[in-house]
């Protein structure tokens, strides 16, 4: 029944898409030929996020209460860089988070409580690059660094210590491209407030050279200390007589378009077929652990993504994994993971932002000497971000998780135990949870 209602969930966003009315034919036609000159933006923010939990559930025919508050603290950076023929991303984050836990545990060896403490510092840094040799074809890079530390104090006789590193490497061609057209997007918003003043209509060509210089936004804030000024003085340029004799509402009724919420926008489709290689190094004091694995496989991507509406984006994305291990220590024999995303982005008002996400995962691990293992997680993710202005943002986060994982680990010669992802979670074979959290986000110098 579960899967049912998160299905019929899906399906009605994905309706929702399919019968919306749409960008008119021009600017439609205008999102997927419009080419960007070669352009760049990148940006620091800093996220500060409180949560907090009381869940009492029932397991096995015991009742359970928790009590959970966390605080998180995390600045990042992040940036592009697109042309015709190359596109870089990298993105950033050093993550600290701090929470208190409180168990209450009713069984008859634990009536009371347990209080838990756990300071978590996990930096991680991905950066990709596609460079395109023949037309739509290109070759496609990957790499992701992950450092993970955690103290976890119960009290004075028992505090554990865990560190790990994980490195992956990911090479391989493609065919397609996925373009950032937020530019775009941003000058037929500019076209749409300028006609509605009702004293002439911009043209086609006249919204591509405005694109073409709210793609430099981000370098005029770098650039310039008072980059307003300069920015709209080279956009009103190519405008000409149309901007003369606006009075001051009506000027700043159409320069407020950048700073309107549009997210980030994609137009296209593209799929690659890469060779993946992960490492990873574990020291543990909870378990008494210190090992190091390693494996290699064949791993395939495909997204696409169509602009609906100059409010309105839909996508979705595919990924497939095989791999083998390749060191002494082998967590598995060979594991076989997917992952599927439905994605919806909603610019409701020009201050508010709303993004939906439907994951599917899939896990199968094969195990030497010890039986097969899968499992499934489904997951409905919605953020609200409502911007107090430009750069600063409230969240909004409703979250409904369900997963099924049917695990039977057994003795292992080896001496070394592989727990899949959120095993514990799955050691009770369903479970279903939600969270919710709201968070106040600053971006400096943000497009």
């Amino acid at each position: 029944m579960k899967e049912v209602i998160v299905g019929l969930f899906l399906v009605s966003f994905i309706l929702l898409g399919a019968v919306n009315p749409g960008l008119p034919k021009d600017d439609l036609k205008f999102i997927k030929q419009f080419r960007l000159p070669a352009w760049k933006y990148s940006g620091f923010g800093l996220t500060l996020n409180g949560n907090g939990e009381n869940t009492g559930f029932t397991i096995d025919n015991s009742y359970r209460r928790f009590e959970n508050y966390g605080l998180i603290l995390s600045p990042n950076v992040q940036g592009r860089r697109e042309s015709e023929t190359e596109i870089l991303e990298y993105n950033g984050d050093l993550n600290m988070y701090y929470n208190y836990l409180r168990h209450y545990h009713y069984y008859y060896w634990d009536m009371g409580k347990r209080i838990e403490r756990t300071v978590n510092i996990n930096p991680f840094f991905k950066a990709t690059l596609k460079k395109y040799q023949y037309g739509n074809s290109y070759f496609n890079m990957e790499t992701d660094l992950n450092y993970n530390y955690m103290h976890i104090y119960e009290d004075k006789y028992n505090e554990n210590n865990d560190r790990s590193m994980s490195v992956s490497l990911t090479i391989g061609f493609g065919n397609g491209k996925v373009r950032e057209v937020t530019p775009v997007i941003r000058a037929l918003r500019f076209k749409q407030r300028y006609n509605s003043l009702g004293k002439d209509k911009l043209s086609q060509q006249e919204v591509a050279d405005l694109a073409k210089i709210m793609a430099k936004y981000s370098g005029y804030n770098y650039t310039y200390d008072r980059s307003e000024k300069y920015f709209w003085n080279e956009a009103f340029s190519v405008l000409g007589d149309k901007i003369t004799g606006l009075n001051g509402y009506e000027t700043f009724m159409i320069t407020d378009a950048m700073k309107e919420v549009v997210g980030t926008r994609l137009q296209g489709s593209e799929f690659n077929v890469n060779i993946k290689y992960i490492w990873m190094d574990y020291n543990g004091d909870y378990d008494f652990e210190d090992y190091t694995t390693a494996y290699i496989g064949l791993v395939m991507n495909a997204r696409t993504y169509e602009n609906l509406s100059v409010s309105h984006q839909a996508g979705f994305e595919i990924y497939i994994g095989y791999f083998i291990p390749t060191s002494d220590v082998e967590p598995f024999e060979n594991m076989f993971n997917c992952w599927l995303n439905h994605n919806q982005l909603f610019t409701i008002t020009d201050r508010l932002l709303y993004q939906v996400d439907f994951n599917f995962y899939g896990d199968i691990f094969t195990y030497s000497k010890i039986s097969e293992n899968k499992g499934i997680r489904l997951e409905a993710l919605n953020n609200f971000s409502y911007y107090l202005e430009n750069n600063l943002s409230l969240n909004l986060n409703a979250d409904v998780h369900f997963q099924k994982y049917d695990h039977q680990i057994s003795d292992n010669s080896s001496g070394y135990y592989y727990y899949p992802p959120n095993y514990y979670y799955g050691t009770y074979r369903e479970y279903l949870w939600w969270d919710f959290g709201i968070s106040l986000n600053y971006y400096f110098r943000k497009m």
